[in-house]
């Protein structure tokens, strides 16, 4: 799993909601299309901005944090600069 779906998915876990409840808040009417997208975060890590930023309200995660994760990643696929 990835680390950020890793992140995601504890956030959610810790707050008691299900993947259910996380589509629904992220304004998913289909709540199999909203699932279904949630868990494929989850799993990859792979989100658009704009579903991050939902899914940031919606599990009321700190960007700082998101941004050190990303930060970390950037640095693993690209690595360090000047290198």
């Amino acid at each position: 799993m990835h680390e950020l779906g890793r992140m995601l998915r504890q956030a959610r876990e810790d707050r008691g909601l299900s993947v259910r409840d996380v589509a629904g808040a992220m304004g998913y009417s289909r709540s199999s299309k909203g699932e279904r997208r949630v868990r494929v975060i989850e799993a990859t890590g792979k989100v658009t901005l704009s579903r991050l930023v939902k899914l940031a309200e919606v599990l009321d995660l700190d960007w700082v944090e998101i941004e050190e994760v990303a930060c970390r990643l950037r640095m693993i696929h690209e690595g360090p600069v000047g290198g």
